[in-house]
């Protein structure tokens, strides 16, 4: 009777050796005596634990039944009760049950604490693998989320927010991640393009309602790293127009909440946070060098005068090319938004004063009309700077003085200029710093790309003046190649019209001569032929808006007569010199690239 014997054995074993000590301190036999605290011998338990056909072939343990070995006066009573109960009904006595029960509840309890342990062991490791597969299966088109997941996920993190909240963001995003992410871009600019604006290093400067909106829009273009300069912080007043701040962030460092944006939506952009006030002894340490190289652009987005003045000196001595955003307030109408360089950004207040404030600094940002002969003439502009800006009038004027400021005074309040620009509010429509901030972004990715945009002057030329310049244009034509006395109507080589003088002057050469800065509305200017004109080698060819240069009269002249004797680049440099000559040579070609094969009498 093996089957019998080792069971109870094991069980006769434990009740002696473990449930003894029981951790609910109950007796567990009731053969126990309290008054002399006397428990039955291992052999008297085994004994009447054992049934009546084992003991037969036990004689050890049979002898033992008979004549029990214990001193103790109450085992033949405890002994006989269990062995009476065995032998009646082979049950095992209500004490044996309950050593078992209490048996089973160790083991369940020790079963559950183990199984707790290893569970929260693993639950760090399994909710980052739901994490990770979830994440990669938000970017792939072909991957279907799985409910059974989801829920899984938020039973283990056991949070009642939206999926996109659970899954954090990693910094080092799958490559392919990326790729999607910038794909149209990618697709705009071309793998060249869209390559050099990956690689660029920009740093923006202001980050309020300008600001924000262009510093978003270069993240998610996905720059390599960019610089944030601004000394405020968020305030109420400033959630209608910022792009980024919440509530949360009321009180909070402007850089730090767009920061905080770009590791959530852009973590592959490095950002540089600088919570500093931009002045004339500072500005070059914060034009310093962005991930180990020299900035590609600075973008001005500052609202006061004398700073932005003293930013953009610092970026002609560095050198730096810069955007700058004028008034955005008291603004509204959307049509009225234009980009041009300083120098054209006409019924602007903010931009009027910075220029008077830049020639005080001895600034030369373009403006000045330069000399017509080479060896007279400046090298290059200071000061390469574009502005976003809006020609209309302000709809309402800056809100008074309170006061309490006036009689305290206004300087305590931190001003800045003669006009307390910083102290006095100036009413804003929300939508109106947003407008400037995505054409400053638009601009600077074009210009990062190698794909600059082309300013258009915002004041067109009348029908008759475009008459007028084309009929001269073909007087000057038929008289190179026909002689003195032929008329206008004999030259057929013009592949020109009335509308595309509006483009060459306006959109190519902005309204200047292409040489000296002249502007159009101060003295006549007229076209001429560049060097670049197949019609030189080929009489068959026409002349295209790409083989045509806004010139001041007698540099015009001086142009026609040394090409007539040698149509080459050297010539075009010994009349107007090697920058200007540069500069023309860059505006065609970007007529070649916005054509798109329209014109192609140059061979440039």
């Amino acid at each position: 009777m093996a089957w019998a014997f080792t069971p109870r054995l094991r069980l006769a074993s434990a009740v002696c050796t473990g449930l003894r000590d029981s951790c609910c301190g109950e007796p567990l036999a009731e053969g126990y005596n309290n008054a002399q605290n006397c428990w039955p011998t291992r052999t008297q338990l085994l004994a009447s634990a054992l049934p009546a056909a084992s003991c037969a072939k036990t004689p050890t343990i049979a002898k033992q039944r008979a004549a029990p070995q214990s001193s103790c006066k109450h085992s033949h009573r405890y002994h006989g009760s269990v062995a009476h109960a065995w032998s009646s009904c082979e049950q095992p006595p209500a004490t044996t049950r309950a050593m078992r029960s209490n048996r089973d509840a160790l083991l369940v309890a020790a079963g559950a604490a183990a199984g707790a342990t290893l569970a929260a062991l693993l639950r760090p490791f399994v909710i980052a693998k739901l994490r990770e597969r979830l994440y990669r299966a938000r970017f792939d088109q072909h991957a279907s989320r799985s409910p059974i997941l989801l829920r899984l996920l938020r039973l283990l993190t056991a949070d009642e927010t939206r999926l996109k909240d659970q899954i954090a963001v990693k910094r080092d995003l799958p490559t392919a991640v990326v790729d999607e992410m910038l794909s149209r871009h990618e697709a705009f600019f071309g793998n060249e393009g869209h390559a050099k604006v990956r690689n660029a290093r920009v740093a923006v400067f202001g980050a309020g309602g300008v600001g924000s909106h262009c510093i978003v829009m270069l993240m998610r273009a996905g720059v390599r790293a960019i610089r944030i300069v601004d000394f405020d912080q968020v305030s109420a007043s400033s959630l209608n127009r910022h792009a980024v701040a919440t509530l949360a962030d009321v009180g909070a460092s402007k850089v730090q909440c767009l920061k905080r944006f770009a590791e959530n939506c852009t973590p592959f952009v490095q950002v540089d946070a600088v919570a500093e006030m931009v002045t004339a002894k500072n500005a070059h340490h914060l034009l310093r060098e962005l991930d180990g190289k020299k900035l590609d652009l600075v973008v001005d987005c500052i609202d006061d005068v004398e700073t932005k003045a003293s930013l953009l000196k610092a970026c002609g001595e560095k050198e730096i090319k810069a955007l700058a955003a004028m008034g955005a307030g008291a603004k509204a109408d959307p049509t009225r938004w234009c980009v041009a360089p300083l120098r054209d950004a006409i019924h602007d207040p903010l931009a009027t004063k910075l220029r008077w404030v830049l020639r005080g600094k001895g600034v030369d940002y373009g403006g000045a009309e330069l000399a017509l002969d080479p060896a007279k003439r400046s090298v290059s502009p200071e000061l390469d700077v574009t502005c976003v800006y809006s020609h209309e009038p302000p709809r309402c004027t800056l809100l008074p003085l309170t006061d309490e400021q006036v009689k305290e005074g206004a300087k305590n309040f931190g001003a800045v200029d003669v006009d307390h620009f910083r102290v006095r509010v100036l009413p804003v429509l929300g939508a109106a710093p947003a407008m400037a901030g995505h054409a400053l972004a638009a601009t600077a990715l074009c210009s990062l790309a190698n794909q600059p945009v082309c300013p258009k002057v915002c004041e067109p030329t009348s029908k008759k003046l475009r008459e007028k310049m084309l009929m001269a244009f073909r007087k000057r034509e038929a008289r190179r190649e026909l002689g003195d006395k032929a008329r206008p109507d004999e030259c057929d080589w013009l592949d020109l019209q009335p509308s595309d003088i509006e483009f060459i002057v306006n959109d190519i050469w902005r309204g200047r001569c292409a040489v000296s800065r002249r502007k159009l509305d101060r003295k006549p200017l007229c076209l001429c032929r560049w060097y670049t004109a197949r019609r030189f080698g080929d009489k068959t060819h026409c002349i295209g808006a790409d083989a045509v240069v806004l010139m001041a009269p007698p540099l015009a002249d001086q142009l026609d007569a040394a090409l007539n004797e040698n149509p080459s680049r050297e010539t075009a440099v010994a009349i107007l010199g090697e920058n200007a000559v540069a500069t023309i040579d860059a505006r065609l070609r970007w007529v070649h690239s916005v054509a798109g094969g329209a014109w192609t009498s140059s061979a440039v």
